[in-house]
């Protein structure tokens, strides 16, 4: 799994011609979201091995907060100079039927996995838009393509199928 993770990773970061190769990934500054378990730690770990610097934002900066998101950013461009990508795995998941969740955990659900990606793009596409470049990773899960969901997912896919089509949109443009 880390391979293809890899793989699919610098695919975001590199040209084509590099990805085979050996070429490092020094000189780029990634800001990775929930980056304390799971896949952010996997994936800041994996870049880091790959001579990113990685700027983990983990569980102590609350995603949902906008202003924390912003003094954040405003501090890792502060002493890194830039960030050059943003690959947003924080991400929270509840596994409970729909009768069974209550809005509060659908609306932590949404928080985080919805409103946490628009946090993060808000606070660095100035940035980006300003230095000409830029990268934002989302992730998302292939459950938004699943058309048979189980009746415990139903609250993450909602918030999954969200996050795809935000990235959809700002992908058009950040214009």
């Amino acid at each position: 799994m880390l391979s293809k993770l890899q793989s699919w990773l610098t695919s975001y970061l590199m040209p084509r011609p590099y990805i085979e190769s050996n070429l490092v990934l020094s000189g780029k500054v990634v800001l990775v979201t929930g980056s304390s378990r799971g896949i952010g730690l996997a994936t800041s770990d994996l870049l880091e091995k790959r001579g990113a610097l990685i700027v983990r934002m983990n569980s102590t900066v609350d995603i949902v907060d906008a202003s924390a998101i912003q003094t954040f950013v405003d501090k890792a461009i502060k002493q890194h100079g830039k960030i050059d990508a943003v690959i947003n795995c924080a991400g929270v998941f509840i596994d409970k039927q729909l009768d069974k969740t209550t809005p509060a955990e659908f609306t932590k659900v949404l928080a985080v996995n919805v409103t946490g990606s628009f946090n993060i793009a808000h606070a660095i596409v100035p940035y980006m838009k300003k230095a000409g470049k830029g990268l934002i990773i989302n992730l998302g899960s292939k459950i938004s393509h699943n058309t048979n969901i189980s009746p415990n997912k139903v609250t993450y896919a909602t918030s999954k199928y969200a996050v795809e089509g935000f990235s959809f949109a700002l992908n058009t443009g950040i214009g």
